[in-house]
C-alpha cells in the first residue's frame, strides 16, 4: 500500500572512495520493491496426430504476457511449469530445460532469471505413439513459486492432444470367408492347403452342399475330397450318359 511519508528523491553521489569499496565488496545489492503491476503468465499447448509407431513433436510454450516484465532472484527460473505426458506415449527426447521428474512427469524451467514482456519458452518435446488409445491429452501447468503479479489464471494451464488411432484398432482381418469362389452357402472351414490332383491333403469339413475349385464337400459329407477326383468323376458321370 502507499506509504505516508514525504516523496522520495535521488541524490547523486561522486565516485566511490576505496573505503567505500572496502566496505562494501560485493557488486551490487538488493531491495524488495512494492509497485502496482502485472505480469499475466500463460500457457498454450498444440493437437497432434498419429500412429502407432509414429514420432510426434508437441510444443509446450509459456509466454510472459505483461505489460511488466519479471525479474527474479538470480539462480532462480522465470517460471516452473509441469508437463504431464498422455497415455500411450512415451518420451524420446525431451527440451533441455526440462528434467524428468518420472516416465510421464516432466519439469521446465527458463533460460534466465528474468524474462521480459512477449518473452518465454519453448518446450519441444518428441513423443512415440506405443499404443492406439484414441485421443489422448497431456496436461501442462505452473509449479514453483507463487506469482501474485498473475491476476489472470484462465491461461495457467493448458493441454496437447495426440490423436493415436482408433483404441484397439489391430489392423484389416478377414472374417467368414470361403475359399476360391466362395460356396452356395456352405458353412464348413477348410483346413491346409496343400492339396494336388490324387491324394492332396485338403480337408474341408462340415460342408453343406458346396464344391470349391481346390476342393470341397459333397452334399452333407465331410469326406476329403481333390480337385481332381471330382473332375474324373465328373467325366465318367458324363461319358455314361452320352453312351
Amino acid at each position: 500500500m502507499p506509504g505516508t511519508g514525504a516523496p522520495l528523491t535521488l541524490v547523486e553521489r561522486g565516485e566511490a572512495t576505496e573505503a567505500d569499496r572496502a566496505a562494501h565488496a560485493e557488486s551490487g545489492s538488493w531491495t524488495d520493491v512494492t509497485a502496482v503491476n502485472t505480469a499475466d503468465y500463460a500457457l498454450t499447448g498444440s493437437e497432434l496426430k498419429g500412429e502407432v509407431g509414429d514420432k510426434v513433436t508437441a510444443q509446450v510454450k509459456f509466454t510472459n504476457k505483461g505489460p511488466a516484465w519479471v525479474y527474479r532472484e538470480p539462480g532462480t527460473g522465470a517460471a516452473s511449469v509441469d508437463v504431464r505426458i498422455p497415455a500411450g506415449t512415451t518420451v524420446t527426447k525431451a527440451d533441455g530445460y526440462c528434467s524428468k521428474v518420472t516416465k510421464t512427469h516432466y519439469r521446465c524451467g527458463t533460460s534466465q532469471s528474468w524474462v521480459d514482456e512477449e518473452g518465454g519458452e519453448t518446450y519441444p518435446f518428441v513423443l512415440r505413439i506405443d499404443k492406439a488409445v484414441g485421443r489422448t491429452t497431456g496436461k501442462v501447468s505452473f509449479g514453483g513459486q507463487s506469482r501474485h503479479f498473475d491476476r489472470n489464471p484462465a491461461n495457467d494451464t493448458a493441454e496437447f492432444v495426440v490423436e493415436t488411432g482408433k483404441a484397439g484398432s489391430t489392423g484389416g482381418t478377414t472374417s467368414g470367408g470361403s475359399a476360391n469362389g466362395g460356396s452356395d452357402g456352405g458353412t464348413g472351414s477348410t483346413r491346409g492347403s496343400s492339396g494336388s490332383t490324387g491324394g492332396g491333403s485338403t480337408d474341408t469339413t462340415g460342408g453343406s452342399g458346396s464344391a470349391t475349385s481346390g476342393g470341397g464337400s459333397t452334399a452333407g459329407g465331410a469326406t476329403p475330397q481333390t480337385g481332381g477326383g471330382l473332375f474324373y468323376a465328373m467325366r465318367r458321370r458324363t461319358a455314361a450318359r452320352n453312351g
